[in-house]
């Protein structure tokens, strides 16, 4: 299982006080940050386990938003 500080780079700490609404919009935002910076690399030298798991983590985040 991955953490949050790995798929969305931010500390569970943050969200524990936030409406369900907003802690799943905080971790959207800040996964697609992290896709932007996980892409920086040459593609040669890039994380792509990581970025797949972020892009993963990603889609299922938005579907929450969409669901609420």
């Amino acid at each position: 299982m991955k953490t949050t500080i790995y798929l969305y780079d931010i500390e569970p700490k943050l969200l524990a006080n936030l409406p369900y609404q907003e802690a799943l919009q905080l971790k959207y935002d800040s996964g697609k940050q992290l896709i932007a910076t996980l892409f920086e690399p040459h593609y040669s030298q890039r994380d792509d386990e990581r970025i797949h798991a972020v892009s993963k983590a990603l889609k299922h985040t938005s579907q929450l938003l969409r669901e609420l």
